[in-house]
């Protein structure tokens, strides 16, 4: 999922917020997050990694990408696969906003691994299972805006569903009414389970500040806001000047499976894995809510 690239000759920032506050604690928030269970997250990646080598392409991405249309259907999501090349396709669940439909929150995670056998539990089943999770919190919630469940694919050979899609939201004339992107790259592992990474541009360093607070109000987790954005599905977004987070394990203690034979279920900490679901729920929600 990450590349360097040339983020090292663009400015880095790296801290932990100081000024981070909690805000006020919505009670349907708390409603919506009070199920989430270890076992919802192993279910969902134990699926995803009993397919042998989900590199895009292969049979059993595909096979994948409708296990996952299927899910988002039984959510009561209108569904679509999309396919950007032979074989390679992007699946979508739709949620039609109640007040302002045309405005649209985008919450993404892709369906790739690097094809190593039976691997890529956390990278990035892990950030697929916080997608469906998420989505069946929020359908719950009937939201003021519309929300696309984004399953993307082709992410570990360049960001391809994610820039395909980009450029048909674009082309449709409905970028400009996205106002807001999650996207979740491996949230299952960090070293002392209490670390979380939220990625963006320095433009929107207010947005990450935001999210946060979102964090010490909902989680037990300690945010560390990082710039810039580099490697995963959000950047297309970002370059287009849409507001848009990455929430991702912890760079510095990042899995030792990464991209590794060893990214299997049973090397996840689900704990942590559930509290950045609780914190991107609480985020969507108070987005999609205003």
């Amino acid at each position: 999922s990450r590349g360097l690239g040339d983020v090292y000759k663009r400015q880095v920032i790296n801290f932990m917020p100081t000024k981070s506050q909690r805000l006020y604690k919505d009670p349907i928030i708390e409603k919506l997050i009070s199920d989430l269970s270890v076992n919802e997250v192993k279910i969902i990646v134990n699926k995803l990694a009993s397919f042998e080598n989900r590199r895009s392409g292969s049979v059993d991405n595909q096979a994948a990408v409708k296990y996952i249309e299927s899910e988002m259907a039984a959510i009561g999501l209108k569904t679509e696969i999309d396919c950007f090349k032979k074989k390679k396709c992007n699946v979508y669940g739709r949620l039609e906003g109640l007040k302002t439909p045309q405005d649209i929150i985008i919450i993404e995670a892709h369906i790739d691994s690097v094809g190593k056998s039976y691997a890529g539990a956390d990278d990035n089943a892990s950030g697929i299972a916080g997608l469906l999770m998420i989505a069946r919190r929020i359908v719950k919630s009937s939201p003021d805006k519309s929300f696309i469940f984004f399953a993307t694919n082709g992410e570990e050979q360049g960001l391809h569903g994610a820039k395909y899609f980009v450029k048909k939201l674009a082309k449709e004339n409905l970028l400009k009414n996205v106002k807001f992107v999650i996207n979740m790259d491996m949230i299952g592992y960090n070293e002392s389970n209490t670390l979380v990474d939220i990625e963006t541009d320095k433009k929107f360093l207010d947005l990450a500040k935001w999210m946060a607070d979102v964090t010490h109000t909902y989680t037990s987790l300690t945010p560390n806001i990082t710039t810039p954005a580099w490697g995963s599905d959000h950047v297309p977004f970002i370059n287009k000047d849409i507001p848009t987070l990455l929430t991702i394990e912890h760079w510095k203690t990042k899995t030792p499976c990464y991209h590794a034979r060893c990214d299997l279920p049973d090397h996840l900490s689900y704990d942590y894995a559930v509290e950045i679901i609780k914190l991107n729920i609480a985020a969507s929600y108070l987005k999609g809510m205003n």
